[in-house]
């Protein structure tokens, strides 16, 4: 225990002039570190998907994206999307919704063999995500038609694999769409 005295030298007269005492169980004095870390917590910048690098993609069965919004049950959403993606964007917060409405977008119905009703799909973007209890509705506007037989011609391309175009779900994909887009639309926009 150390007893100070009230006032010390040419302390400031706005300094305590009680005693202070201070007990401890054991006392160190430390002479030399020679190994000290400093810790510094540090977030890094986020990394921000390039829309030249990545998409969007939907795939819904029976849609022909008439009105300017439509649905998806959340069991579907990311999809055969990579992991480390779908882990980014799982909390939905105002900078990733911002984020996914940056990327272009690719609105395609179920497309097989053995379903080829609907032959377009439409190339746009997203405008508003509002994720729900069991469904996400999605607002958005098209630029462009697209012809399904020319996405399935650059599948591979689009990193589209065969069976995604028969099972509804949406998805953000590696690959730059716009610069397949360039040769599929010839710049027909819809109205």
């Amino acid at each position: 225990m150390a007893n100070l005295p009230d006032k010390q030298g040419n302390l400031a007269s706005g300094f305590p002039t009680q005693t202070l005492q201070q007990n401890a169980d054991r006392i160190y004095n430390i002479e030399q570190a020679n190994n000290v870390s400093n810790i510094v917590n540090y977030t890094p910048a986020r990394k921000i998907l390039s829309p030249n690098e990545y998409y969007n993609l939907f795939i819904i069965y029976g849609e022909q994206y008439e009105r300017d919004s439509f649905t998806i049950e959340n069991g579907r959403i990311f999809e055969y999307t990579n992991t480390a993606i779908s882990q980014k964007f799982n909390q939905f917060t105002l900078e990733e919704i911002d984020e996914i409405m940056s990327l272009p977008t690719l609105f395609l119905p179920e497309y097989s063999d053995s379903n080829q009703e609907i032959k377009t799909g439409f190339f746009g973007k997203l405008v508003d995500i509002d994720k729900r209890v069991g469904d996400t509705k999605f607002n958005f506007y098209k630029e462009y038609e697209v012809d399904l037989n020319s996405v399935v011609l650059h599948q591979s391309e689009l990193k589209i694999e065969d069976w995604e175009l028969s099972r509804t779900h949406w998805e953000i994909k590696r690959a730059n769409l716009m610069n397949v887009l360039e040769g599929l639309t010839n710049g027909n926009e819809t109205e």
